[in-house]
């Protein structure tokens, strides 16, 4: 039998913040990975109401410091009039981070030379008002990275510095070489290292979310040929959102292995009637259509923990259905719409009642208000 046991955890200001403990079992399991609780978090903001968290660092934009004292990090939603203008190239959350220049440019797997990340410390030293780093990932576990490189420099650099690394599908801090890793988390350089794909080998209080975003350097998934042009139609449809079909899920992830959990999902679900399995390939366009169709979207862990779909899926205001990963954190701490499953099972039974759960739960967490702030840099760089 299912448990639904709702906790209230505390009420602060207008903000109210209920765990909901999806039991499938009685057997309490404290490993992340193990964990034999489904854990939702529903985030119930008054009309008109946001979330204001104070901080003592440095609010980071476009690179710069804005001021170094106690300040509002969220900014009132209330002043907003025109969520349509919210989201642009210059803002918006993606893999290759939020610098610009030649070193974004870069394919995800280029593995930099030492005299490289060199320079770029001598970049960051030489211009004042930067705040922080930017540092390729990588997916292809290299003997020397860019991170190795820039943990044997780090002596170099001329002052504390905010530290982001992204693009590549590799689990961070544990692809590492220990070594760089406990140079960068020891070094009083490092006020705060961010990260996509967080696999919380090392829980540390530097240690931060950086999510993947979107993919606005994968050209066949441009519209009109240009990121920008595939930004503005995943807006315009967000926008142009009525009714969404909530009594099925949609899935295309079925379409690409990347992962092997993605081959797990398919097998055990593939005989679902509830389950709309798209049946080819279709373009950007045609599968962001869909996104805004269906309230419910299954999205699996890609090659990495994380994976655009994801994003892309928040922005068109759908529910994400997933399995329970180190990032599982990093959605609930944020009031972000998504299920988290211990099994894929579970989709299996009694599947239509859950579905008018989720909903009443999640639904909420759709708004444009919820989503557009947590799709840019500064939120994640700000918390």
């Amino acid at each position: 039998m299912c448990l639904y046991n709702p906790l209230l955890i505390g009420t602060i200001g207008i903000t109210t913040g209920i765990i909901l403990l999806y039991n499938n079992n009685n057997n309490n399991n404290n490993n992340n990975n193990n964990n034999k609780n489904t854990i939702i978090t529903i985030g119930i903001l008054s009309l008109g109401a946001c979330l204001i968290h104070y901080n003592l660092k440095s609010e980071v934009h476009t690179n710069k410091i804005i001021k170094n004292e106690k300040i509002i990090i969220t900014d009132s939603n209330e002043n907003i009039t025109d969520w349509n203008s919210y989201l642009n190239i210059d803002n918006i959350l993606s893999s290759k981070g939020c610098n610009k220049g030649q070193y974004k440019e870069l394919s995800t797997e280029t593995a930099s030379s030492n005299k490289y990340i060199e320079e770029l410390i001598e970049e960051f030293n030489n211009k004042q008002d930067y705040t922080y780093l930017w540092i390729r990932n990588t997916t292809i576990l290299n003997n020397n990275t860019d991170l190795d490189f820039l943990a044997q420099n780090i002596n170099k650099i001329n002052r504390p510095f905010i530290l982001i690394t992204s693009d590549g599908d590799r689990s961070v801090p544990s692809s590492y070489n220990n070594t760089t890793v406990t140079t960068i988390l020891n070094s009083d350089k490092v006020l705060y290292w961010f990260t996509q794909n967080y696999d919380r080998t090392i829980i540390h209080n530097k240690l931060k979310y950086m999510p993947i975003g979107l993919d606005l350097h994968t050209s066949r998934w441009f519209i009109d040929n240009t990121n920008t042009g595939k930004i503005e139609y995943m807006i315009k449809k967000r926008m142009e959102q009525t009714k969404k079909i909530k009594n099925k899920i949609l899935s295309d992830c079925h379409l690409s292995y990347s992962h092997i959990e993605r081959k797990n999902l398919y097998s055990t679900i593939k005989n679902n009637d509830t389950i709309f399995f798209v049946d080819k390939c279709v373009s950007f366009k045609g599968i962001t259509d869909l996104y805004n169709t269906y309230q419910f979207v299954l999205s699996p862990r890609g090659n990495g923990l994380d994976c655009h779909r994801t994003w892309e899926l928040f922005l068109a205001g759908a529910i994400v259905i997933t399995k329970t990963t180190p990032l599982d954190n990093m959605f609930i701490e944020n009031n972000l719409p998504v299920v988290i499953l211990n099994d894929w099972n579970e989709l299996n039974e009694n599947l239509e009642e859950k579905l008018i759960m989720w909903y009443n739960t999640f639904s909420p967490l759709t708004s444009v208000e919820n989503i557009y702030p947590k799709l840019t840099f500064n939120y994640w760089l700000n918390k």
